[in-house]
This record gives structure tokens, sequence and C-alpha cells, in this order.
């Protein structure tokens, strides 16, 4: 009986440690899963601006090369009209 006793204070304590070390562990595995959250929508963020200049880069190449033709028709009109 006094073998019972005794064992269970240390089964209490091995009890209270492995529970400690579990939310440990938790919050370990949960800082990290939020790193690895956050450090993807960074990624995502980072990938959508540099599409998003992509896109504006041709765009504007795109209106420069409209404004050149529209200056090399004004121009043609212009030379028309004078003759």
């Amino acid at each position: 009986m006094r073998r019972r006793l005794a064992a269970l204070p240390i089964a209490v304590l091995v009890a209270l440690f492995g529970a400690t070390a579990c939310e440990g562990v938790q919050e370990d595995i949960r800082n990290r899963a939020q790193d690895e959250v956050d450090k993807g929508k960074e990624q995502v963020k980072q990938r959508a601006q540099e599409e998003r200049k992509k896109v504006e880069d041709r765009a504007n190449e795109e209106r420069t090369k409209l404004e050149q033709r529209v200056d090399e028709e004004q121009k043609k009109v212009e030379d028309q009209v004078k003759k």
C-alpha cells in the first residue's frame, strides 16, 4: 500500500511535466505554422507585385507604340494638307 501511495505523487508530477511539455511543443508548432503562413503570404504578395509590374510595363510599351503611330499618322495628314 505504501508503495502505491509513494508512486502516486511521482505519477502526478510526471503527468504535470508531460502536460507542460506538450503545451510547449504545441506552442512551438503553432509558431512555426504561423511563420510558414506569413512567409507564404509574403511570397504571394511579392509575386502579385511582380506580375502587376509586368502588366504595367507591357501597357506602357503598347501605349508608347500607339502614341508613335498616332504621331506618324498625324504627320502624314499634315503633310497631305500642306500639299
